[in-house]
């Protein structure tokens, strides 16, 4: 046995192949085993490599010798489950052959080693899928390590064929690695063409093959095809509600109501068609049958389950239940008509006018859901009669209103007039619309309106009015000038109002209203615009004219004329160039009716101001008053438009190498004054050096330089009042007193003193002098604050208010101002009494109290409002009221009546007890209670 063992030792370890090799070549389409049939007592041989086919002869073996138990390959080596069955099956060439296969079976039944690998799926089978499910089955190498698998395992589907068809990773059907034992074979949305066979194969190191199989069996699942979830037979018609099911295999169809199944054999005569598919309802009846109907269905072979739920709703035909009655409306208005109807479905509302459906747009405003029509800005054509039509997919039906329009006043356009002053006129106004109308002429603030029959008419002497059917004359005698202007003619009546109007002209020669003021200044090279403005009617012709009487037009060079496009005022801009074009100008405005106006403009030639002559005004403490003599008799030609003073400090200013442009000099523009000009913000008790020069159009005069010095401070000035907004009107409650700040005399103002007094009422004129006596001292104001309010004065009355401004130097004198105050006590705000928060927490309190009292009457029955129902107002309280219902009825034997009438006797006594201790004491007794407000 020794030497046997050897011999296959040795031939076994000279035809071992690479185990990598192996696993490359394995292919599970070719001849294999069948793996579903191997049984305990097989064993897996380990592999035999057999360089020929002549091997097979000197082992006595086919090559199909064990058919599908053993595989023999001349390049790959065999694979194969031996027994004493296999070995009895074999040819043989010789009788050795017999005892080579028995030694071989012995040798492998001892030598080789079973190998605990194995392959476990999960789930085992596969058997009544539904087709359309995602569902997976799990291969795993069980009791290995990865040193003992060569990859992962890997799937197959078996064809009808034989052959076993790999399965991909990607797809519908595919296989997903897990681990390196592990490999998911995955179906999603599981199809018919799914079913069949499926392989798990994977191979050790050792060079075996592990292989499991699966059948997979599916079903087509329940589904519901063409059942609408909701029908709508037509009331009073047999109805077939349809529940249509496609199952494989078939499923049987069951119908339900309210839980209850339905048969045939009802009395309500249901049939069941077409397996079961249609439920036919004789003569539909909305209030009998409209409701949820379940269609259920069964596989019995599988078990597989499904129901639906129909709602089942009857069509009704539309029946119109409201229509506007017939209406009348006014023009330019809104008309809403309203037709509704029932019916199911919900009919559809649309309106008709002379056998036209009405579209919806801006004019006509239609709801076909609430049947409401608005017709937008109604005119006469809007008059008729108009269809609600209420249709749905049944049938439809009309009902008609009558639309009568009132017509607002339309008064005819008119054309604008001209007449001449002095003359007569009679303007016409033609209207239309519904009467009764009042029609009426206005001018200004002037009605003119045909008198009343009886009455003598207030119109002046110089206006009459003619009324006719469809027409207003207003006569206008001896025109005047007044009588220019807008003239509308008023139709009224109970729709509205509309007007027409014209503008009357009464014809007048041209007078001029405004022009340039004074005299007009300028130098050579300037540009000079004269202008004049005029009021005539009809507007003028305007002419210009030289100083020596030519008329100027414009030559786009020296001379622009410009008139505007109302033609009533005209300019001329002149180019100064010589001496020649200074002088008078006149304009000239003629309509041709009257007098031609004429107005002259003088343009005089600007030189430049002369070198000012200073001389300073005494000598104050933060300012310089400065007069310049030789400016008081100026003639205008030289006239500055601006003096500019120039102010330095003398320790600043350095004599005749002096930078006026420094930033140590201060300027100070004023405008020409023949008078004096005051140069403010200086410092007391400082020298300055002041330049000063004068500016106009034609250029700047020479510098005058002098020196001033300012002296020590003194008291402030006294502050000057500002006017009150109203007048001298002032509110008592709050008063606001203004003014602006003074000049403080060099010293920084410390604050104000505000005094007022009363000067008695004003109602009965007993108004007093003022008494030094009797001044009222206000809140002291600080310095940064130029107002103060005076609070809670007298109403009517009239005060008087000074004030004083305080410095380091001393006070002011008092300035002072008188004020009357009104009558009406204004207030920012509104305050609230005691009274009117203890008002307004007992009427909080009384709100709870009532809610809380009506919460206890309709839940405890009990509380307030309960008593004063039972004991006052006869109310049965609810249950004992149902108690007596059923006493009527019967429904309490007679041993439960006398129990009744105690308790409704014992109940109306504790009742009047409650009322009589809450009379007497105001509450109830604490036992009795069951609620605390």
């Amino acid at each position: 046995m020794a030497s046997i063992r050897a011999t296959m030792t040795m031939t076994v370890g000279q035809n071992r192949m690479d185990n990598q090799e192996r696993a490359e070549n394995f292919d599970p389409n070719r001849p294999n085993l069948n793996f579903n049939a191997i049984k305990p007592n097989f064993l897996l041989v380990k592999k035999i490599t057999l360089q020929n086919t002549s091997n097979l002869g000197s082992w006595g073996l086919e090559r199909r010798i064990c058919g599908d138990r053993l595989v023999q390959y001349s390049q790959l080596g065999a694979f194969g489950v031996l027994d004493a069955a296999g070995c009895k099956a074999l040819f043989f060439q010789s009788s050795m052959s017999y005892v080579r296969c028995a030694l071989l079976f012995y040798f492998c039944t001892v030598v080789v080693a079973v190998s605990g690998v194995h392959l476990e799926l999960n789930p085992r089978t596969l058997q009544n899928r539904k087709t359309g499910e995602n569902f997976a089955v799990q291969c795993k190498i069980k009791d290995a390590t990865q040193a003992d698998v060569l990859g992962y395992p890997k799937w197959f589907h078996a064809m009808p064929t034989g052959a076993d068809q790999p399965i991909p990773s990607t797809g519908r059907v595919g296989v997903k690695q897990i681990d390196p034992f592990t490999s998911n074979l995955l179906f999603t949305k599981a199809e018919r063409s799914d079913e069949g066979t499926y392989k798990c194969i994977a191979q050790t190191t050792a060079g075996n093959v592990l292989a499991q199989s699966i059948d997979l069996k599916l079903y087509e699942k329940i589904q519901f095809f063409d059942t609408p979830t909701t029908q709508h037979p037509r009331d009073g018609s047999d109805a077939v509600i349809v529940c249509h099911v496609k199952a494989d295999p078939p499923a049987s169809i069951l119908w339900f109501r309210n839980d209850q199944l339905i048969t045939e054999e009802s009395e309500r005569k249901y049939k069941l068609l077409n397996g079961n598919s249609e439920l036919l309802i004789p003569t539909f009846s909305v209030e009998r049958d409209n409701g949820i109907y379940r269609c259920e269905a069964i596989q019995e072979e599988t078990g597989d389950f499904q129901s639906l739920e129909i709602t089942v709703e009857a069509y009704v035909k539309p029946e119109i239940t409201f229509i506007s009655p017939s209406t009348e409306v006014f023009e330019k208005s809104q008309a809403h008509l309203l037709c509704t109807a029932t019916g199911t479905p919900r009919p559809e509302i649309s309106w008709l006018k002379g056998g036209h459906r009405i579209a919806s747009d801006k004019k006509y405003e239609i709801n076909s859901q609430s049947g409401e029509m608005v017709i937008n800005d109604v005119d006469s054509e809007d008059a008729g009669i108009y269809t609600c039509q209420a249709e749905n997919s049944v049938e439809s039906t009309t009902e008609t209103v009558n639309l009568n329009v009132f017509l607002m006043p339309k008064v005819v356009p008119m054309s604008n007039v001209e007449v001449k002053k002095g003359d007569n006129m009679e303007l016409l106004c033609k209207f239309s619309g519904g009467k009764p109308m009042s029609v009426v002429w206005k001018h200004k603030d002037m009605i003119f309106e045909e008198p009343v029959d009886g009455f003598e008419s207030n119109l002046p002497e110089r206006y009459a009015v003619h009324a006719e059917e469809d027409s207003l004359t207003l006569h206008v005698f001896q025109l005047e000038l007044n009588d220019s202007g807008l003239f509308e003619c008023v139709a009224t009546n109970k729709a509205g109002s509309n007007s027409a109007s014209l503008n009357v002209s009464v014809i007048y020669s041209p007078v001029i209203t405004k022009s340039n003021d004074g005299i007009v200044r300028a130098v050579n090279g300037q540009e000079v615009t004269l202008f004049c403005e005029a009021s005539a009617v009809p507007p003028p012709t305007w002419t210009w004219l030289s100083s020596s009487g030519s008329e100027l037009f414009t030559d786009e060079t020296k001379y622009f004329v410009n008139t505007s496009v109302n033609q009533l005022s005209s300019s001329l801009k002149v180019v100064m160039s010589d001496i020649q074009d200074y002088g008078r100008y006149a304009c000239k405005a003629d309509n041709g009716v009257g007098e031609t106006a004429l107005h002259s403009i003088d343009v005089v030639q600007i030189r430049q101001p002369p070198k000012p002559e200073l001389m300073f005004e005494n000598q104050h403490p933060n300012y310089a008053s400065i007069l310049i003599p030789n400016y008081a008799g100026l003639d205008a030609k030289e006239q500055p438009l601006l003096v500019v003073f120039e102010v330095v400090k003398e320790s600043n200013f350095v004599e005749n190498d002096f930078n006026w442009d420094s930033s140590d000099v201060v300027q100070t523009d004023l405008t020409f004054d023949s008078t004096s000009y005051n140069v403010r913000g200086l410092t007391p008790m400082t020298k300055y050096v002041f330049r000063v020069h004068a500016k106009n159009e034609a250029g700047s005069s020479e510098y005058a330089e002098a020196s001033y010095e300012t002296v020590k401070p003194r008291i402030p000035e006294a502050p000057t009042f500002k006017p009150f907004p109203d007048g001298n009107q002032c509110s008592p409650a709050n008063c606001v007193i203004e003014w602006d700040e003074p000049n403080d005399g060099g010293s920084d103002i410390l604050g104000y003193d505000v005094q007022y007094q009363s000067l008695g009422s004003l109602d009965g004129q007993s108004t007093m002098a003022v008494d030094e006596n009797r001044w009222l001292a206000a809140d002291t104001v600080p310095p940064n604050e130029k107002f103060i309010i005076l609070r809670n004065l007298d109403p009517t009355s009239a005060y008087m208010v000074r004030i004083k401004a305080r410095n380091d130097e001393g006070d002011s004198n008092w300035e002072q101002t008188f004020f009357e105050t009104t009558a009406e006590m204004w207030t920012s705000t509104a305050s609230i009494t005691a009274g009117g928060i203890v008002a307004i927490v007992f009427f909080v309190l009384l709100i709870i109290f009532i809610i809380v009292d009506v919460s206890c009457y309709y839940i405890n029955h009990c509380g307030l409002l309960m008593c004063v129902c039972v004991n006052l107002c006869g109310k049965t309280p609810p249950d004992v009221k149902a108690k007596e219902i059923a006493l009527e009825e019967g429904q309490i034997s007679s041993d439960e009546k006398k129990p009744l009438k105690d308790a409704l006797q014992n109940q109306t006594d504790d009742k009047n007890d409650v009322m009589e201790e809450t009379l007497m004491y105001g509450h109830k007794n604490e036992e009795k209670k069951n609620t605390v407000v």
